[in-house]
C-alpha cells in the first residue's frame, strides 16, 4: 500500500559538502516549488467530506484542503505527501473521487486526511516527515496508550486503520492494517476478531473519539 514516505533526499544530502549542500537545497526548493504550481489541485468531494466527518466531525478546516494531481519532492515516487494541510498524489494515483474508489483507495486517502489533521492541529508535518522513510508504520495496540504515545506515521495508521474496520468488514481491514500482532493467518471468527479489533482501538483512540479537537489527543 503507497504511504506517506521520503524519499533518499536526506540520505544524498548527509553526502555533500557545505557548499554543494547549499546548492542541492537550492535546486530542491526550486524543483519543489515547480512541482507545487504543476499539481493541480481540487476540493473535496461530498463523498470524500462525508468520510473525513464520520471519524473527524468538525475538528478540520475542509475548506482549506486540497487534493493535488502530481508530486512534490523530486523522486517522490509511488508515494503521496500531505506536508502542509494538501495531499499530493503521484498522477498514477490521483483520483477525481476517492469515495468512489475501492476500500484500500479510500483507506490510504484516510491515511492522508489523518496528516491534514495533524498539521492543522499544529504538529510540524513537514519536519517529521522527513524521517518517515526510516520509521515504522506499524503499531502495537496495548491498553496502557493512548494515541498520542505512537510517533506520526503510527497515528495516521492507527485512524486509517480504524476507520478502515468500522467502515468495512475484517477482510478489507485485514490487508492494509499495520497492526503488528494481527496474526500472519486471517481468523476463522471474523466477526469475532473484528469486535476484539474495534475494541481496541477504541481504547487507544478514546481521547480523539470523544474530541478530535482537543489537543490532548495528539499531543498528550
Amino acid at each position: 500500500m503507497p504511504k506517506f514516505h521520503e524519499t533518499s533526499i536526506g540520505k544524498v544530502a548527509s553526502h555533500l559538502k557545505s557548499t554543494d549542500l547549499f546548492v542541492f537545497t537550492s535546486l530542491f526548493i526550486v524543483g519543489t516549488k515547480e512541482n507545487h504550481q504543476k499539481a493541480t489541485p481540487r476540493l473535496l468531494t461530498s463523498g470524500e467530506i462525508a468520510m473525513v466527518t464520520s471519524i473527524f466531525k468538525d475538528s478540520i478546516n475542509i475548506a482549506s484542503v486540497r487534493v493535488r494531481n502530481g508530486p512534490l519532492l523530486l523522486g517522490q515516487g509511488n508515494h503521496a505527501v500531505t506536508p502542509f494541510g494538501e495531499i499530493y498524489f503521484p498522477k498514477e494515483h490521483f483520483k477525481r473521487d476517492f469515495s468512489t474508489g475501492q476500500s484500500g483507495d479510500k483507506h490510504w486517502f484516510m491515511h492522508e486526511m489523518v496528516h491534514v489533521w495533524q498539521f492543522q492541529m499544529g504538529m510540524a508535518v513537514a519536519f517529521w516527515g522527513l524521517g518517515s522513510g526510516a520509521v515504522d508504520y506499524h503499531y502495537e495496540l496495548t491498553n496502557d496508550k493512548v494515541l498520542s504515545d505512537y510517533g506520526m506515521e503510527q497515528q495516521a495508521s492507527i485512524i486509517a486503520d480504524y476507520w478502515c474496520l468500522k467502515t468495512f468488514d475484517y477482510d478489507a481491514w485485514y490487508t492494509p492494517a499495520y497492526e503488528k500482532y494481527k496474526g500472519k493467518d486471517k481468523s476463522r471468527n471474523k466477526q469475532g476478531m473484528r469486535n476484539y479489533w474495534l475494541k481496541s482501538y477504541e481504547n487507544t483512540l478514546r481521547l480523539f473519539l470523544k474530541n478530535p479537537k482537543d489537543k490532548k489527543a495528539l499531543f498528550g
